[in-house]
């Protein structure tokens, strides 16, 4: 199998795929290493491709894909310790976190795509974390404060949300 033919390869399984495929999947599969698998996907992302990095995997975004629901963002002020709490809270009460947003000084807005629909997703990404202590969250970056845009079915299930955070002095609030 040629370069040019994994990679053709790799776009039509993250295609044809209805849940999130990881590198470390892909790499078994194309008897590559992972980071080869991770430069494949930059160079088909480079070609204009909406593949999507999520701490599932990577998926395919098709330009017609519609926002179903309720959409908004909150921010939030946390340690890394309470990130569990956090996660577990926005999807316990109807939410999915789409991504991660801080203001940097030097590099401005930096977004991470996270893709955490459910429990198992949440558990996934505290194992990530605990797998790879040296890898710091974004939010390090800026004292604890960050953004996620959130979806769910409405905006009470946000406002839902919105207070569950409160509740657990997530949320933040300038004072």
């Amino acid at each position: 199998m040629t370069t040019q033919q994994r990679r053709d390869a790799i776009l039509a399984a993250i295609k044809d795929s209805d849940q999130p495929i990881s590198a470390k999947q892909l790499a078994q599969t194309y008897h590559v290493s992972r980071q080869t698998i991770v430069g494949d996907i930059a160079l088909i992302r480079a070609q204009g491709v909406n593949i999507i990095a999520t701490v599932s995997g990577y998926y395919y975004q098709t330009t017609t894909q519609q926002i179903t629901g309720y959409r908004a963002q909150l921010v939030c002020q946390h340690t890394q310790a309470k990130t569990r709490a956090e996660l577990t809270a926005i999807v316990q009460n109807g939410g999915r976190v789409i991504d991660v947003t801080v203001d940097h000084q030097v590099y401005g807005e930096i977004t991470g795509q996270l893709g955490i629909n459910n429990l198992t997703d949440v558990k996934g990404f505290i194992q990530k974390i605990k797998k790879y202590p040296e890898q710091k969250l974004l939010s390090t970056l800026t004292g604890g404060i960050h953004l996620h845009t959130i979806e769910c079915a409405s905006e009470q299930d946000f406002e839902r949300i919105k207070a569950a955070l409160s509740a657990l002095d997530i949320l933040y609030v300038n004072n």
